[in-house]
């Protein structure tokens, strides 16, 4: 059906990441997984490699093991949607600086496709103003940004900031990938007005 580039940085939240993805294979749906160095440390690389196949899991890393280079304008244009889910504090205030120091993020400021976040972190975190002034960015650039859930969080206490529910999130990406699919060989005219 869709090419989906999906983007895991590195939340607690990324346990989630498995069951989104066989959902979304489920319903056809061909998966590029493009983990970051912190999202690693949670050890779900092999879990996810397994899911999409190796030849469509990627580190942080600029090659691949074999020491080919990894096209990441491919991974950035060719595909229906860039989605990062969990998005973190950080990931989302660097992709709105335009940082591009790893493989994600190289594709995040090369993309020419639809954009979805899904952030993850703490209540103050989340209702920083740096992130919020980020977020705001994002959403000036037609970024598609799901909300976080309220409810018990990772470091013990209740509030804001849980990654939605995944549901939420593969309603969003059908949505979004509907759209696309919408527009897909429509030709559009814009007018100024008169001459």
């Amino acid at each position: 059906m869709a090419k989906i580039t999906l983007g895991v940085t590195g939340s607690i939240a990324v346990q989630k990441v498995p069951m989104l993805v066989k959902e979304l294979l489920t319903e056809g749906h061909e998966i590029f997984i493009v983990m970051t160095k912190s999202a690693s440390v949670f050890g779900f690389d092999d879990e996810l490699k397994e899911l999409v196949g190796s030849d469509h899991f990627y580190s942080h890393e600029i090659r691949r093991e074999d020491g080919e280079s990894i096209n990441h304008i491919y991974l950035a244009q060719e595909v229906d949607l860039l989605a990062i889910i969990p998005a973190t504090y950080n990931s989302i205030n660097k992709y709105a600086l335009g940082i591009a120091d790893d493989l994600l993020s190289s594709i995040v400021a090369a993309k020419t496709v639809p954009f979805l976040l899904a952030p993850a972190m703490n209540t103050q975190m989340y209702e920083n103003n740096i992130l919020q002034d980020s977020l705001a960015k994002h959403a000036a650039t037609d970024a598609i940004i799901i909300p976080p859930a309220h409810g018990m969080l990772a470091c013990g206490v209740v509030g804001i900031g849980r990654l939605a529910e995944l549901p939420v999130i593969t309603e969003e990406i059908r949505l979004v990938l509907n759209r696309k699919k919408s527009l897909a060989g429509k030709k559009v005219l814009i007018s100024a007005g008169p001459t």
